[in-house]
């Protein structure tokens, strides 16, 4: 349905009753040009406010009655509309398998898409300690470039994606049985940070484990791993 225009509101119509049927006919004031302008003004104004206060109400409803389950079911649908129209079988839109040694990523519906959006927005903001003058922690603010820091923030991100949800004692287990933990560990004055600073920055001063080639004679190996006498 259009909306009338200004015009309508000021047809003489409006305000002349029919002689016709015996009504008292009213002779309407001339609408001058100033008039006519504030007029339309007002109206204008008014259908602005009315727009603004029905978005607000549409957003309203829609994020009471879209839940996430209802989403993903829209959008799946969507999904499937589409390639259907396009002529793409559905399996053909799927994500490839991860290659070999690839670090594997949470589902799409977790609540950070990323490694960094969970340590930059969630764990570094909440986790705070002094590491700049501390001499009982160690940071290094390239934490990327050491293995084990990032080995150890992407197993705290898989369990908070696991436990964020989970009732009761959910929060405090991810608390005091991994971040506790594993940061415990990333600001030891002997854990990987070790020689690095915040102020001097990153060193690459520690090496990987020394580790002495593996056996090649069979007999030799299978000793290794024999029991010895009197443990099982």
């Amino acid at each position: 349905m259009s909306e009338p225009s200004v015009d309508d509101y000021l047809d003489p119509a409006l305000d002349e009753g029919d002689p016709a049927a015996g009504d008292e006919v009213v002779a309407s004031a001339p609408f001058t040009t100033a008039s006519r302008q504030e007029l339309m003004a007002l109206v204008g104004a008014l259908r602005r406010q009315l727009h603004q206060e029905a978005d607000t109400l549409a957003e309203a409803a829609l994020a009471e009655h879209l839940t996430p389950e209802l989403y993903r079911a829209l959008r799946a649908s969507t999904t499937a509309g589409v390639l259907e129209a396009l002529g793409i079988p559905p399996n053909a839109a799927a994500a490839p398998a991860p290659a070999a040694g690839e670090r594997n990523e949470p589902a799409a519906e977790t609540y950070f898409r990323s490694l960094d959006e969970f340590v930059d927005q969630w764990l570094f903001t909440v986790y705070r300690r002094e590491v700049t003058d501390s001499s009982d922690r160690r940071w290094c603010s390239q934490w990327r470039r050491h293995g084990e820091a990032v080995a150890r923030l992407d197993a705290m991100w898989h369990v908070f994606e696991a436990l964020r949800t989970a009732p009761a004692l959910g929060a405090s287990v991810l608390w005091k049985d991994h971040l506790d933990v594993h940061m415990e560990q990333l600001m030891s004055r002997t854990g990987p940070f070790e020689h690095c600073s915040v102020r001097d920055g990153h060193t690459d001063r520690l090496k990987p484990l020394p580790s002495a080639p593996a056996p090649t004679d069979p007999a030799t190996a299978a000793a290794l791993v024999a029991p010895t006498e009197g443990h099982p």
